[in-house]
C-alpha cells in the first residue's frame, strides 16, 4: 500500500546516501565527522518520512472512527425504521380485522 511505496521511496533515496558515508570511511580522513555529516540528511529525511507516515496512519485512524460513527447511525436508522413498519403493520392489521 501508500505505506509499503514510502518506505521504497525513501530506501531508494537513502541508498546512494549510505554509499557516500561507506566513501567516507574508507577515505579514513575525519571519519567520525565525515560521517556525522553524511548521515544527517539521511537522519533527516527518515524523520521527515515518520512524521508523514504517522500522519497518514492518524488520518486513516480517523477515517475509520467516522466510517464506524457513521455505520452505526445508519444501523440505528435501520432499527427504527424496522420497528416502524412493525408498528404500521399492526396498526394496518388491527384496522383490517375491525372491518
Amino acid at each position: 500500500g501508500a505505506a509499503e511505496e514510502a518506505t521504497e521511496r525513501f530506501l531508494a533515496g537513502i541508498e546512494p546516501r549510505f554509499d557516500h558515508v561507506l566513501q567516507e570511511m574508507k577515505r579514513g580522513t575525519g571519519v567520525e565527522v565525515g560521517c556525522q555529516r553524511a548521515l544527517e540528511k539521511p537522519m533527516t529525511d527518515l524523520e521527515e518520512n515518520l512524521k508523514g507516515f504517522l500522519k497518514e496512519v492518524l488520518s486513516a485512524e480517523s477515517e475509520m472512527r467516522k466510517l464506524q460513527n457513521e455505520a452505526h447511525e445508519a444501523k440505528s436508522n435501520l432499527a427504527q425504521c424496522k420497528q416502524e413498519l412493525e408498528q404500521t403493520r399492526t396498526k394496518f392489521a388491527t384496522e383490517v380485522a375491525q372491518t
